[in-house]
């Protein structure tokens, strides 16, 4: 009997192992897919139609300004 109730308990292990490899894997490439589509996101404009941006002074620099895009808001896989 207890070496019944031991192997059970290893197939539970081994089991509850590949889940979590699965969900794992399965999460990192839902991530992949998320970063890929909003790295090609769209230009936001103004009203007229001029292309906005955004002046930044990272610190690194030590002052100088640089100058950026700004990108329309991610919608996380929502079609608003």
């Amino acid at each position: 009997m207890i070496k019944w109730q031991q192997q059970k308990l290893y197939c539970t292990v081994i089991f509850l192992h590949c889940l979590h490899f699965c969900m794992i894997y399965y999460r990192h490439e839902l991530a992949a897919i998320h970063f890929n589509k909003n790295l090609r996101r769209d230009i936001r404009t103004t009203e007229k139609g001029e292309k906005q941006i955004r002046i930044m002074y990272p610190k690194f620099k030590i002052g100088e300004a640089t100058v950026r895009d700004v990108r329309v808001k991610q919608n996380f896989g929502k079609d608003n």
